[in-house]
């Protein structure tokens, strides 16, 4: 549209946003013209989703449904501007036919013009059905948050981090992005009231902009997958978005702005204040903010640091009032005032606001199975995905000598679940445990357990489990070591997050974990050979023979792997190339 060429340098200058209070638009063709008129309803509905930013002269495609478009030119802004305006929801879009717009081009009233307000809503929702839905239906739909470590570089530095957005993939016949102002419920915070304002991409790319390609790319992963660029701590959690009705969105001209008690310093300073409101500003001009009654708190940049604060709506409705609209959403624009108070917040929030390290993440690329280790990953990555969708089924042993890769193992299906399910992977070390109390150990397990539980699909391993297997002379180190087993027993028991014990031996656990009475705890046991053993098998032997660059590889994972130096048998050494 803007007529731009590839590698063409562009020169940009800011500039202090104006806001329109009515626009005309004339119809390129009276084909167009009979789209517009035959399509009021939808042009209502569509035109703020598509376009926020008009211009004397500009001219713009309007997709009334994924099929059908309609192209225009801005005929007359009012107030009259040289420079670009915002397009808010209570301007007025007059439609004039093709030759009023020829005829008189700076006029502002035509009788025979065809008057739209757009609607007080932003975006307009109707439940009815009409040529162009909603992104999203009048009901809770699930989706899985990605975590930002995985989309900052690419999405994040290319567009503002605003807080009160939320990116979803739309459907296969969009040309655009289309929005919907969405009630978020999150188990991680179920008491909080949040709006979002749900952005939908079009899976296919049509121009060569870095932010739709990079977004869409994330999205694509897996299906009913979502970007919340500002809610680090969602990562991995399960949020529910339903579209607001309209009967439950309120603009507000007015919001109060306060601080939190460790910021309070930075109302105090005019600069600040005069930072403060900037940003707010530009967040607003960008998209609007979505409070609930209580307000909404929000980090501010400043450049230098970041205050918390709080956005109250000032409306005219009582509290009692108020309080009889369902969960009532307060819209703040690019009209809207912000006044900054005095009064410090209180802070509720008592849930880490950071989000939490994923171990399939974190985690090495180790790319190279050997044989029936790459089998074996397969089979442990099936087991935790049935176990997700079949509570209770029972948690998985891998048991395997120094030197046979076992951690890697449990390293590589973490990585799997993370690039297959956006699965949360925790790997506890348990050689940490030395010489702690049970007590303690709950206190571990119990946490990690409770934080995976609410960000299912997750898988917790406890590696190095054999620091239990220690034969101490005194009786009192064994009833201890025993008072652990009962504990992990009855927690992993309770436990709907499946658990992946790494352990040398068979010795490592009781009997009585083992062979329990009742329920079965482990559902999967597996054991692995040794890399020794590997190599001496048919297969890793004519491999090793034939082509020496497979035995140096072999080498420098085993030393990545362990932080050992590799050394084969005999009989290995032996079929080795002597050069």
């Amino acid at each position: 549209m803007a007529k731009f060429k590839c590698n063409q340098e562009v020169i940009m200058d800011l500039v202090n946003p104006t806001v329109c209070s009515s626009i005309e638009i004339v119809p390129l063709s009276r084909d167009d013209y009979e789209i517009l008129e035959r399509s009021s309803n939808s042009v209502e509905e569509v035109f703020l989703q598509q376009i926020r930013i008009v211009g004397l002269g500009m001219s713009f495609p309007l997709w009334i449904t994924p099929s059908v478009c309609a192209t225009f030119r801005v005929e007359h802004i009012s107030p009259s501007s040289n420079q670009a305006t915002l397009v808010i929801p209570s301007a007025v879009l007059n439609i004039l036919t093709p030759t009023e717009g020829r005829c008189s081009p700076t006029s502002n009233e035509h009788p025979t013009a065809k008057k739209i307000k757009i609607s007080d809503l932003f975006p307009r929702i109707r439940g009815a059905v009409s040529d162009f839905s909603t992104p999203l239906p009048l009901c809770a739909e699930a989706f899985r948050v990605v975590p930002n470590s995985l989309v900052k570089e690419s999405i994040l530095l290319t567009s503002p981090c605003h807080p009160c957005v939320i990116y979803i993939l739309g459907d296969e016949s969009l040309h655009y992005s289309l929005y919907s102002v969405t009630l978020v419920e999150s188990a991680l915070n179920p008491s909080t009231v949040q709006f979002a304002l749900s952005i939908s991409v079009p899976p296919r790319s049509v121009s060569d902009d870095v932010f739709s390609e990079s977004i869409v790319s994330v999205l694509k992963m897996k299906p009913n997958l979502c970007v919340v660029p500002n809610n680090d701590y969602l990562a991995y959690s399960t949020i529910l978005l339903t579209t607001v009705s309209e009967r439950q969105i309120v603009f507000v001209k007015n919001v109060d702005v306060f601080p939190s008690a460790e910021d309070l310093e930075c109302f105090l300073s005019s600069e600040r204040r005069r930072d403060i409101e900037q940003s707010l500003r530009d967040m607003v001009v960008v998209h609007p903010l979505l409070l609930s009654a209580e307000g909404l708190s929000l980090s501010v940049n400043l450049g230098t640091r970041s205050v918390m604060v709080h956005l109250v709506p000032v409306d005219d409705m009582t509290p009692k009032e108020r309080h009889r609209q369902e969960l009532c959403c307060f819209t703040a624009e690019a009209a809207c005032t912000f006044t900054l108070k005095f009064e410090p917040f209180a802070k509720k929030s008592t849930i880490s606001l950071s989000e939490p390290d994923n171990y399939g993440f974190l985690s090495q690329n180790y790319s190279l199975n050997l044989g029936s280790h790459s089998i074996l990953i397969n089979e442990l990555s099936e087991w935790a995905e049935y176990c997700w969708s079949h509570t209770g089924f029972g948690h998985a042993l891998l048991l395997g000598s120094e030197g046979s890769g076992k951690t890697a193992i449990a390293t590589c299906v973490a990585r799997k679940l993370a690039f297959d399910h956006c699965a949360l992977s925790v790997r506890v070390n348990c050689s940490l445990w030395k010489g702690s109390h049970s007590e303690t150990v709950e206190k571990k397990i119990s946490t990690e357990i409770k934080k995976l539980s609410a960000r299912k699909p997750s898988l917790l391993i406890l590696d190095n489990f054999d620091l239990l297997n220690v034969a101490y002379e005194e009786e009192q180190r064994n009833l201890e070591a025993e008072k652990v087993f009962q504990m992990l027993w009855r927690l992993l028991s309770a436990s709907i997050v499946p658990v992946l014990i790494v352990a040398k031996q068979m010795n490592s656990l009781l009997k009585s974990t083992i062979t329990p009475v009742g329920k079965r705890l482990f559902a999967v046991r597996k054991t692995i050979p040794s890399l020794d053993q590997v190599l001496k098998s048919k297969n890793a032997h004519m491999h090793i023979t034939n082509n020496i660059f497979d035995y140096l590889i072999l080498s420098t994972y085993v030393k990545q792997l362990l932080g050992t130096e590799f050394h084969p048998s005999k009989d290995v050494s032996d079929s080795l190339p002597s050069q």
